[in-house]
């Protein structure tokens, strides 16, 4: 099938160190606090300004969680940037 094909050409190895997640949130105060924001300022924002801040807020309380793992090794990295 098509799907198939897709996934086989996009999906990794076992071997491939990289972890994916999901979270489901309710965004109904984000999206009027956005609103809000863009009827007030010049400076428009949208949800991938606020899922990027609340990243590199949980990475900098968190930083055991900003890390890679290559050949079979954790590397923690030093900042959030």
């Amino acid at each position: 099938s098509v799907f198939r094909k897709i996934a086989m050409g996009s999906w990794q190895t076992a071997a491939d160190p990289s972890v994916y997640g999901l979270l489901e949130l309710d965004m109904t105060n984000v999206l009027k606090f956005i609103d809000e924001h863009n009827r007030k300022s010049e400076t428009k924002i949208g949800v991938s300004e606020i899922v990027g801040k609340a990243t590199a807020l949980v990475l900098k309380q968190r930083p055991e969680m900003n890390g890679l793992i290559k050949w079979g090794r954790i590397y923690l990295r030093d900042k959030v940037n």
